[in-house]
């Protein structure tokens, strides 16, 4: 399940620019339409959950409408497993997202969330 117009491949692929910090820009023409999602992280994984504020004010700088969610792991597994989420941030021992069909991932390590 994807928020309206996280269905765009282009969207996606600026999502993991800023999300690498990598744009050299943070507004685009992508960024002229209202693009609003919800962000998912585990409310335990501290680091994670830091890194996730950063990246939702990075994304609102850029024109997205972020809400960040916090749950707990069970909920968070759940949601996952069963496709109700827009956006989420786990570490990699929290699933094998390999196992998630249809689903648009990209692994970071640490270095990359600063």
């Amino acid at each position: 399940m994807m928020s309206d117009g996280l269905d765009n491949e282009n969207t996606r692929n600026k999502l993991k620019e800023l999300a690498l910090d990598d744009s050299e820009t943070n507004e685009t023409d992508l960024m002229k339409t209202d693009i609003s999602f919800r962000l998912y992280v585990s409310e335990t994984d501290y680091p994670l959950v830091s890194y996730a504020k950063k990246l939702c004010d990075r994304l609102k700088q850029a024109g997205f409408s972020v809400d960040l969610k916090e749950y707990s792991n069970t909920m968070m597994l759940s949601r996952v497993v069963s496709g109700k989420y827009d956006v989420f941030l786990a570490s990699d021992d929290f699933i094998d997202v390999t196992t998630l069909s249809q689903m648009d991932y990209m692994i970071m390590d640490s270095e990359e969330m600063r």
